[in-house]
């Protein structure tokens, strides 16, 4: 990777380096002068003294588990997401591949908005659980704080998961699979459509994320409200978690988006098993 190519990550890493550096020198500060909660009495696992530490290992657990199912879940489950595709569609729809350049500028800071929606939304609904909840701390000595602890805990593993899936669905779009219905439609009144199989699969993701995310964090601010568990600067907290796991995301992202070439490599080789080795231009032309 040149010097000059890397320059397209500037503006980005340092949104990133800013945001982790604040979250650092925050935890730095409570470990130094004490502040915060101590955790020890009731956090059932990786039991820490104070507040700073949690801070530290939640947020830094966010940024590895992205980029581990950042990869992961591409090549996993890619390949698999494409042959579910194409056994689902039927013999009349026809593949292709689009090739398109790789644009000179990086515009996919916040590419993982919706990855970190969906993440939260997981999160929340396993915190309204107090069953759920109770393995990971004693709820009866917690207070918001405990919550707030137990939801970091389980981002560390949502982050990843949600990167896992999503991630799929982008190297399918990287890799510019497209099909077609035209043969399907012909002689028929239905329209001709050409989509992207990665599109397809990112307009449901997309979808769960978002209202999944409006259900679960309303259910969860009456169920806190209603035990009480609400009672401090948690709340605002809630509310930014989605912006604050983009930011962290952005390594992942500026790796996959480095690593872009070899991604499209691997999938189209799965693809060329699957049949689907045809190049395609799509445009729209004006006709009369």
């Amino acid at each position: 990777m040149k010097i000059m190519s890397l320059k397209m990550y500037k503006k980005p890493m340092i949104l990133f380096l800013t945001t982790f550096g604040f979250f650092v020198v925050l935890s730095i500060a409570a470990i130094i002068f004490n502040i915060g909660y101590q955790t020890t009495k009731y956090v059932k696992i990786i039991r820490f003294d104070n507040t700073g530490y949690w801070i530290l290992y939640s947020f830094s657990m966010v940024v590895l588990a992205a980029i581990i199912g950042g990869f992961l879940g591409g090549y996993l489950l890619g390949p698999l997401f494409l042959y579910l595709h194409k056994v689902s569609s039927g013999r009349k729809i026809v593949y292709g591949i689009e090739i398109r350049e790789k644009p000179e500028k990086f515009n996919s800071t916040f590419k993982t908005l919706f990855p970190a929606f969906f993440s939260v939304n997981l999160a929340l609904m396993l915190v309204i659980n107090e069953d759920i909840v109770n393995n990971f701390i004693y709820i009866e000595k917690a207070g918001g704080e405990g919550v707030l602890i137990t939801i970091g805990i389980l981002l560390s593993i949502t982050v990843g998961i949600s990167m896992f899936l999503f991630s799929s669905v982008w190297f399918l779009i990287d890799a510019g699979i497209v099909y077609s219905n035209a043969e399907k439609v012909k002689n028929k009144r239905g329209l001709v459509e050409i989509r992207s199989v990665g599109g397809w699969y990112l307009y449901f993701l997309q979808g769960f994320a978002g209202i999944g995310l409006a259900f679960s964090f309303y259910i969860f601010i009456i169920t806190m409200i209603q035990k009480g568990l609400l009672k401090g600067p948690e709340l605002p907290l809630f509310l930014i978690l989605p912006l604050i796991i983009t930011i962290l995301s952005i390594p992942a992202v500026i790796l996959l988006d480095i690593t872009i070439e070899k991604r499209k490599k691997y999938i189209l080789k799965w693809a060329k098993k699957f049949g689907i080795v045809q190049h395609v231009q799509i445009k729209l032309e004006e006709v009369d």
